[in-house]
């Protein structure tokens, strides 16, 4: 029995060590074990209830119908009073277009120098026709152009309409559109005419 006692001391010591080597927290982990079985497909949950009805991809977008536009004359007087006009321009009204979208957003002006059933569309500014550009203004987009652009009507079909598209600035655009091409831009954003 004086042998066992002598020993225990030694035995709990040894316990002790053993215990904290097993519990430590820097020991190397095993490899992973092989993967387990797939269990059987359990039976279908219910149904979730119904959000509600999300935005349409072109939320943000606020684009016009085919609009009219007339074209006024920028005058200038001469010293010996002849009027002169120097150029034509034209305010798309855009109610929409903001002070904090200024700077922000991006805007596309489109022409469509034919008719509506056998559409030829360009994209603003443009010099292939003849000079039209445009800027921003809160609540409307002026345009600029070398000659009277207004709408007409030819044998009864509305030509020379223009529509704009306004993308803001929270909403990223991606580089994969050209812009200029008004039948991607259309197709893009989802665009009826």
């Amino acid at each position: 029995m004086k042998k066992f006692k002598n020993f225990m001391p030694y035995a709990l010591l040894l316990s002790a060590i053993l215990f904290v080597v097993a519990c430590g927290k820097d020991g190397a982990v095993g490899p992973a074990g092989p993967a387990g079985a797939d269990g059987k497909t359990g039976a279908q949950g219910p149904a979730g209830s119904q959000g509600s009805k999300g935005d349409t991809g072109t939320a943000n977008v606020i684009y016009s119908a085919w609009l009219d536009q007339a074209f006024a004359p920028f005058t200038d007087t001469a010293a010996n009073g002849r009027v002169d006009t120097t150029g034509w321009y034209s305010v798309i009204q855009a109610s929409r277009l903001t002070a904090a979208m200024l700077g922000k957003c991006d805007v596309h002006v489109y022409m469509n120098v034919n008719t509506p059933t056998q559409p030829v569309i360009v994209s603003l500014p443009n010099y292939d026709y003849f000079n039209i550009g445009f800027d921003l203004r809160v609540g409307g987009i002026v345009m600029q152009s070398s000659i009277k652009a207004s709408t007409f009507t030819y044998q009864g079909e509305k030509v020379l309409q223009y529509r704009y598209i306004i993308i803001p600035g929270a909403v990223a655009a991606r580089g994969a559109i050209d812009w200029n091409n008004y039948e991607q831009a259309k197709a893009y954003l989802k665009l009826v005419d």
